[in-house]
């Protein structure tokens, strides 16, 4: 313990300094200590990588005989492909020069041209069926001035 003196430069002690026996002291970072850390940071390292190897091998694969089949011919991008619970219809959204716009494929009629679900030009999300496939939800972002 120490106390300032305010007639001399310096500190003065409170408490007579007694000796210290080093054996009964006890250390701040013993080697025992460490080596008792070591087989515990070696176990959870271990553990660690196993837990990768197997959320690896055992993550769904994709399938090996997948096939892609064009649906459209037309230019510009087919983006949010979305399929009907009977997979015979699939609804994309697409974007040209001209816009994004939502259609409708038939899948059993390639022939046929896809229908434009939609007619204004604003910003419309990933479209998903109903169970039914009644309906089709998406999201649709119209700027301010669209709504005055």
């Amino acid at each position: 313990m120490c106390n300032r003196n305010n007639t001399q430069e310096g500190y003065k002690l409170l408490v007579k300094p007694q000796a210290v026996n080093v054996e009964q002291a006890p250390s701040l970072s013993s080697k025992n200590d460490k080596s008792n850390a070591i087989p515990w940071l070696t176990t959870l390292f271990l553990i660690t990588i196993i837990i990768g190897l197997l959320s690896f091998y055992l993550a769904p694969k994709k399938a090996a005989n997948a096939t892609v089949t064009q649906i459209t011919k037309d230019p510009g991008s087919e983006l949010f492909v979305s399929p009907s619970p009977d997979g015979k219809k699939v609804i994309y959204i697409w974007a040209n020069n001209a816009g994004r716009h939502l259609y409708l494929k038939e899948l059993a009629a390639p022939q046929v041209p896809p229908i434009q679900l939609t007619i204004t030009n604003a910003s419309y999300s990933r479209a998903v069926w109903s169970l039914d496939q009644q309906y089709i939800y998406f999201y649709l972002q119209l700027p301010l001035s669209a709504l005055l």
